[in-house]
């Protein structure tokens, strides 16, 4: 089978990451890939061509342009079927296909917000219709789509991402437990790693007054939360938060790091990983941490309910609610080292079972070959098979947000 990959660039992001991670299965297992991208960031691009994978490079500015780049180099004929990740791409894919299109095309959805059962996001979604089926990454982003596009519900499936295990895997030697016991008097800080860009939605402020409750409540809340990501162009909201943290005097309690290549030391080395997101898709970063044997704290939205099993691998928490997400800190600081140690086990098991590699590879080879080759698609089986209540929770909830929206712009 000859699979086309496209997306927008082969820079550091999670799209990026898994995408470049199943052209590489797939090459492994025979197929021709080529990768399709029109931004030079080339982060994956070496990997891929120690692979003896072909990049292909659009390089232009103009979106028109771009477009008809694009399409000339999809109605070419080479492959056998298309694979699209994140909006951008998938729309240039999907216009390809006007009027007719002898390739396959399968487009993916790679993050679930409200806005996608709205405005424009909502209007872009309507031309999926011309794809033979769509991949999402979570169940709550299958959901939000079925609820506003009906007739998508027959072609959309959910494929959780998959994690490289052998790479994302525990270290019995190393890691928080190992300097633990060497501290004075036997205290030693919980350190709590959140990988996650700088955005308002990923909670940052959140994390903060939950630690500035925890500093006025305990006499010594021992708790360190290392949080590493992008700085979005526009600093302000940086600025603000700087301001806050040295104001609200946690400087000690909330370390704010750019971006690191090294996400997998950084992840044994911290004895929880969290994320406050007040809406995800299927976050990499914790993944990756259940991979590495790491208990969790992290907000009970959208699919988190597969991820996090209340008191066996971690804590949920209500990202709205400051005074929830200091008790989940608190619940995860009180907890003794050999629970700890049972939780990441719990963990490692259930990143075993969600995100292998090989079980994820055939999900999608079975739907590519029948896409390719004109076959009827096979039964929608999603991996995970069932969509946790915490996904549905979420989409009522966009439901009545958006119902409340709707109701404010007429009145």
């Amino acid at each position: 089978m000859k699979i086309l990959c496209l997306i927008d660039s082969l820079g550091s992001g999670g799209a990026q990451r898994q995408i470049v991670e199943l052209a590489k299965g797939f090459a492994g297992r025979g197929h021709e890939v080529r990768v399709l991208v029109y931004h030079d960031e080339p982060h994956f691009e070496e990997e891929l061509r120690t692979r003896n994978i072909l990049v292909q490079k659009i390089d232009t500015k103009s979106r028109i342009a771009r477009y008809f780049r694009i399409r000339q180099v999809l109605r070419s004929g080479w492959q056998d079927v298309i694979l699209a990740f994140l909006v951008g791409p998938c729309l240039y894919a999907e216009l390809a296909m006007v009027p007719s299109f002898n390739s396959g095309l399968v487009v993916s959805e790679r993050s679930a917000n409200p806005q996608l059962m709205c405005g424009g996001s909502r209007v872009v979604r309507q031309f999926h219709r011309l794809a033979d089926a769509v991949v999402c990454n979570s169940h709550t982003n299958r959901l939000a789509l079925g609820s506003v596009h009906v007739g998508l519900r027959d072609r959309a499936t959910t494929i959780y991402n998959l994690v490289d295990l052998e790479r994302f895997k525990p270290r019995v030697s190393a890691g928080s437990y190992e300097w633990a016991s060497n501290s004075r008097n036997g205290y030693h800080p919980l350190n709590v790693v959140i990988c996650a860009s700088y955005q308002e939605n990923k909670n940052l402020l959140g994390v903060a007054r939950a630690l500035k409750l925890l500093r006025d409540r305990l006499s010594r809340p021992l708790i360190t939360v290392r949080w590493y990501g992008r700085f979005p162009r526009d600093q302000s909201y940086k600025s603000y938060m700087e301001d806050y943290v040295r104001q609200s005097g946690i400087a000690h309690m909330l370390q704010l790091n750019t971006a690191t290549n090294d996400v997998a030391d950084v992840i044994h080395a911290a004895d929880f990983v969290g994320l406050f997101s007040f809406h995800e898709g299927l976050p990499n970063a914790i993944c990756e941490g259940m991979a590495c044997g790491k208990p969790v704290v992290m907000s009970n939205v959208c699919d988190a309910g597969n991820l996090v099993k209340e008191g066996l691998n971690g804590f949920l928490c209500d990202p709205y609610d400051v005074d929830d997400i200091a008790r989940s800190f608190e619940r995860a600081y009180k907890l003794p080292q050999g629970e700890r140690r049972s939780m990441g086990e719990w963990s490692r098991e259930t990143a075993l079972r969600l995100f292998d590699p090989e079980t994820i590879l055939n999900c999608y080879e079975r739907i590519l070959s029948s896409v390719a080759f004109g076959k009827r698609l096979p039964r929608m089986d999603h991996s995970p098979t069932t969509a946790p209540q915490s996904a549905v929770d979420t989409i009522l909830r966009w439901q009545r947000m958006r119902g409340q929206s709707l109701k404010c712009s007429k009145g």
